[in-house]
């Protein structure tokens, strides 16, 4: 998947090793959380509004309006929700998420690629 496969300011859902991915596209860097929001109980971040608040790059979940970072995965206004997960694409071009299967937020760093 690459940047310019994306509209801009936007974010698409996608299905990674059986798992929903909400890819986003900001300016020219795209970010990969998981698509499932804890507040609603349903996926749907992939159509959520992209933002900055306080530096922080995050999409408003489409439902109840918590934001998530798309850098670390945590809701900024309910920390009792579980970070998402943070998707990673490889030099393949494929998106994986950390070192074998799906790795939380408390195991490594978000990257923005391009």
């Amino acid at each position: 998947m690459r940047a310019r496969g994306y509209r801009p300011e936007s974010g698409a859902a996608a299905l990674v090793d059986g798992k929903e991915v909400a890819v986003f596209r900001v300016r020219d860097a795209v970010f990969a959380i998981g698509n499932y929001d804890p507040a609603s109980d349903a996926n749907v971040l992939s159509r959520g509004i992209v933002g900055d608040i306080g530096g922080e790059i995050v999409v408003a979940s489409p439902i109840y309006k918590q934001h998530f970072s798309l850098i670390t995965g945590r809701c900024l206004e309910e920390p009792r929700f579980a970070s998402l997960p943070i998707w990673r694409k490889f030099a393949t071009g494929r998106f994986g998420c950390g070192r074998s299967r799906c790795c939380s937020v408390t195991r490594g760093a978000s990257r923005a690629w391009s």
